[in-house]
């Protein structure tokens, strides 16, 4: 119990969830609005609401792992600020913007900061957290990333219907400025770290290799990352599609679609919760049980919905409170053992390739959903991508042995 406190009483740890607090409460926030803003006041068509995703995504993809390196090499905390800084004076721009391409360009410019941002962030967890309590912190991270989804929209979503879509987005902006102020809170690099960067006579290109080097030279980051991002990329497929499944359900309203949606969130949380009250959770099974249990979650879904169940008012939530809580399972402990096998010097790199794979992979999956969907139908795709995720548990769950040979990986390196 005594372990378990002393996450609290880290200072700079409590700084920095603060700040991220701050700043995720914004965006979840401000996920609403932006539906508002396309959906509703530009009367956007579908592709022109894709353009919203990709725009804040793709940037993550393609500067993930060079954002990594800067990451690496400069003042965590220092770039972290500006980032947070940057971030706040473009949503608050975007107040002022007359025509579509104008928000496009600000969302990629939003989106290029957050993958500067993310990096130095899991750098700088790894630079104030010991590797005793890395389960507590990024389950705690976890819980505030996945409650602020939950509890953002509909914050939004008040704020919206009293003081118009625009007041969102200076909420969010307002949550990155005050970010950036608690990040004043947290230390910069210590100095037995400072020695470790100090590589100005390697190439850039070089340094931005490390990261890809030491993912393939250990074994659980390499097919880690693999498994991690085929469940993001099976999720974000099947999530994108969730709503023409219910369309097939008989009796299903708007309301249980948004308690199934609440209720993915609340599985997450109360995993990721459950986990940072412990130590130690072995990564690989862990990350087994998860993608089975999603797995089973997808395949009981699209079959209830074939043979058409009743009860859909148990049946519904109860399978999306399992799915999000595999999820869960499967984020939390691959995230904090990648974070306990990687030396300081190399955090951030090695995140910005993991940050750049799943998002890839969250890009890729709603687009092959809707096209798998309109060749095969829902409830196959459904059906296959529970399979798939079932045959990833299994196989990994056969490769236990993985994190036995990753015992010395960070000694080695």
């Amino acid at each position: 119990m005594n372990q378990k406190k002393q996450i609290w009483k880290n200072r700079s740890f409590l700084f920095l969830i603060t700040a991220q607090l701050a700043s995720a409460l914004g965006e979840g926030i401000v996920i609403l609005a932006l539906l508002a803003l396309f959906g509703f006041e530009k009367d956007a068509t579908p592709l022109e609401m894709a353009m919203v995703v990709l725009a804040t995504s793709v940037p993550t993809v393609v500067f993930g792992p060079i954002a990594g390196l800067f990451a690496d090499r400069l003042e965590r905390k220092t770039l972290m600020m500006l980032s947070d800084i940057a971030r706040a004076v473009i949503m608050f721009s975007i107040v002022f913007t007359t025509d579509t391409w104008q928000i496009y360009l600000l969302l990629v410019l939003k989106g290029t900061f957050e993958a500067i941002f993310t990096p130095a962030k899991n750098g700088k967890l790894r630079e104030i957290v010991s590797v005793e309590h890395m389960d507590q912190a990024v389950g705690i991270s976890t819980v505030i990333d996945y409650g602020c989804r939950i509890i953002g929209p509909a914050v939004g979503g008040v704020l919206v219907a009293v003081f118009g879509t625009m007041s969102a987005f200076y909420m969010n902006a307002g949550g990155f400025l005050l970010s950036a102020l608690l990040l004043l809170g947290v230390p910069k690099r210590p100095e037995k770290y400072r020695g470790e960067n100090k590589s100005d006579d390697i190439p850039l290109l070089m340094q931005m290799k490390e990261g890809f080097s030491f993912i393939k030279r250990s074994s659980f980051l390499m097919y880690g990352t693999f498994v991690f991002s085929i469940s993001m990329f099976v999720i974000t497929l099947a999530d994108a599609q969730l709503i023409t499944l219910f369309r097939l359900i008989p009796g299903g309203t708007t309301e249980l679609f948004g308690v199934i949606m609440g209720a993915t969130g609340l599985g997450t949380l109360a995993v990721a919760g459950w986990l940072s009250s412990r130590s130690g959770v072995p990564a690989i099974p862990a990350m087994s049980i998860g993608s089975i249990g999603i797995g089973i979650a997808f395949g009981l879904l699209a079959g209830f919905t074939q043979i058409q169940l009743g009860l859909i008012w148990i049946w519904c939530p109860l399978l999306a409170l399992l799915g999000g809580g595999m999820a869960g399972a499967v984020i939390v402990p691959f995230q904090a053992t990648a974070q306990k096998k990687t030396p300081e010097n190399l955090t951030s790199r090695v995140f910005g390739v993991i940050n750049s794979a799943s998002t890839f992979a969250t890009i890729v999956g709603p687009l092959s959903g809707g096209i798998l969907a309109t060749f095969f139908g829902i409830i196959p795709v459904f059906i296959v991508s529970g399979g798939l995720l079932l045959v990833v548990g299994l196989l990994l769950l056969s490769n236990r042995k993985m994190e036995m040979e990753e015992s010395d990986v960070t000694e080695s390196f």
